[in-house]
């Protein structure tokens, strides 16, 4: 069990390779199962329904800019990766495994989210004003192949 948590990063991500990192938010985990239909031919009176394919959203994370954090070189190579895949290795080291785990306010495991083949697909490296006093946050965009969640 973590003995304290900052209370606005309640989320740990494991991300492949790299160190491991909190996020302030996560957005978008999203499952979405395509509907077939399909009517018998003597059958007037209603469709059939049956599952199709499962598709996933993208997710969003964001975190907070901390200068000289070594996660910001390790985000920002993965990114060049993703860029030219074929510089870096064979062309799908880009796509990792990601553990995303929440914790609640005393520190305690609620759920794991395991996110397959993912990759970076959007990134927006803050907000520019220099006017605000508001931390800058980091914006991520993972797509990935598929998720499962493990509850605790």
């Amino acid at each position: 069990m973590v003995q304290h948590i900052e209370s606005k990063f309640q989320f740990e991500v494991n991300i492949e390779g790299l160190p491991a990192m909190r996020f302030q938010s996560l957005d978008g985990l999203r499952k979405s199962v395509a509907v077939s239909e399909y009517r018998e031919g003597g059958t007037p009176t209603y469709i059939e329904k049956f599952s199709g394919l499962a598709t996933y959203d993208p997710v969003t994370l964001r975190r907070g800019i901390v200068a000289h954090d070594s996660i910001n070189e390790e985000i920002d190579n993965w990114i060049k990766m993703v860029d030219d895949p074929t510089s870096f290795g064979t062309p799908l080291d880009y796509k990792k495994s990601i553990t995303i785990i929440e914790y609640s306010k005393d520190g305690t495991i609620i759920r794991e989210v395991r996110l397959y083949n993912a990759w970076i697909s959007s990134v927006i490296p803050g907000s520019w004003d220099a006017t605000s006093s508001d931390r800058q946050l980091l914006e991520l965009e993972i797509t990935f192949d598929y998720f499962e969640q493990i509850w605790r």
